[in-house]
């Protein structure tokens, strides 16, 4: 009697995990189901391998990069109408643009050369290719004075999430290596996390495939990105699954699998909140800090220097930086000084070396004024198309003037 209610027991438990199971699992199909429908993003994983040995001639695979000539639609928000919702198109060397690296690198003395070197501001997959600025510019023209000529230009970019000074450094070392572009015009974002970031010592990516400086000399090092069994369980589960997808691009949730307990999974564990692309300190309490963010200003000017040799290819080189945006929205929100004091130094270092250089600050500021329209979304700080234009016009602006000085 006492085993058959034993029996009884056990069965009664058997069936409840089952039903639990069966319930958890139709849950997650309903979920899926859902996250599909909505849509999610598609993923926007990488190409592999990233691996770039030392000495050896620097090639696409040194970069991040998307699989060449493929498409994808990136979105982000919750429910439709999404805040961003945008189809991106993946060039011949696996970067978001419409032109080709091919297409750029032929000499056609009828257009201008352009190539844009960034982090994710050039990148810029929160807006369509040609949303962005430099898909802007390959529908731009140029006006000669002296040839009374429109000038096509031929404009496309290498950018990705987490570039800082060395990856810009490398880009262009890249590009040289694999076309003419002495007559070509250069275009480098300077945005606020690029400075002492430029370092391993003070970067958060570690084994992702990324360059950085050396503190104690003028050398750029690899540091190679490790493939793992926990890496690449998480890029199956995200390439495959939508549900994850919709967590982890769409909500941008992504900081739940960096917190306790999932972390263990793939051993990436972070203490602390994800800081925002600008973080302030006080000289007087992270001196350091300043000086390291100088010193890697002083090994881009001086690596740069020696690909951009002559004055007339520095002049064709052009500095972006991006401005404060939250002061011009409110002046009475104080400017970051850590920002302020890096982008004055190198901005000035630039201009004594030749260097052409575009201040965010002043158009951003003028246009706001007059429009009162925000440059970022309302969900991601990037720039929005709005910004895209702004900035694709000051290029524009600053580009014909360099023509006609160097054409008269």
């Amino acid at each position: 009697m006492k085993f058959l209610i034993h029996v009884n027991k056990l069965n009664k438990t058997f069936k409840n995990l089952v039903a639990l199971s069966f319930g958890i699992f139709i849950s997650i199909i309903t979920a899926e189901t859902i996250a599909r429908l909505l849509p999610a993003s598609d993923s926007t994983s990488i190409v592999f391998p990233i691996q770039c040995p030392e000495n050896s001639i620097i090639n696409i695979k040194c970069f991040h990069r998307r699989k060449p000539f493929s498409k994808l639609r990136y979105i982000k928000g919750a429910f439709p109408p999404f805040p961003i919702d945008v189809i991106k198109n993946v060039n011949d060397i696996g970067q978001f643009s419409d032109i080709d690296f091919s297409q750029y690198s032929k000499n056609n003395i009828n257009s201008i050369p352009i190539i844009s070197i960034g982090d994710s501001f050039v990148e810029a997959k929160q807006v369509r290719n040609d949303e962005s600025f430099h898909g802007i510019l390959t529908h731009s023209k140029i006006y000669q004075n002296k040839t009374k000529r429109k000038l096509n230009i031929v404009s496309t970019s290498i950018g990705a999430m987490g570039y800082s000074f060395p990856h810009y450094v490398k880009a262009l070392e890249f590009a040289s290596n694999k076309a003419m572009i002495q007559d070509s015009y250069v275009i480098i974002t300077i945005i606020s996390n690029d400075f002492e970031t430029s370092f391993k010592e003070y970067s958060s990516i570690a084994a992702k495939g990324y360059f950085f400086f050396k503190l104690d000399s003028n050398n750029i090092i690899f540091d190679p990105y490790l493939e793992n069994f926990r890496a690449i369980f998480k890029r199956f589960i995200v390439n495959n699954f939508a549900l994850s997808r919709y967590i982890i691009i769409n909500l941008e949730a992504a900081g739940i699998f960096y917190s306790k307990p999932l972390c263990f999974l793939w051993d990436a564990c972070v203490e602390g909140k994800i800081a925002a692309n600008i973080i302030d300190s006080e000289i007087d309490t992270d001196h350091q800090r300043y000086i390291d963010g100088y010193h890697s200003s002083d090994l881009l000017i001086y690596n740069i220097e020696r690909l951009r040799k002559s004055s007339l290819e520095r002049k064709k080189t052009i500095f972006i930086f991006d401005a404060d945006r939250q002061n011009i929205y409110d002046e009475r929100i104080p400017k970051s000084s850590y920002f302020e004091m890096q982008r004055n130094y190198l901005m000035n270092k630039l201009k004594s070396k030749g260097f052409s250089i575009i201040d965010l600050d002043n158009d951003f500021r003028r246009v706001f004024k007059t429009t009162n329209h925000k440059f970022e979304f309302i969900n991601d700080g990037h720039w929005n198309p709005y910004a895209h234009k702004v900035v694709s016009e000051s290029i524009i602006k600053a580009i014909t003037k360099i023509e006609n000085s160097i054409n008269k």
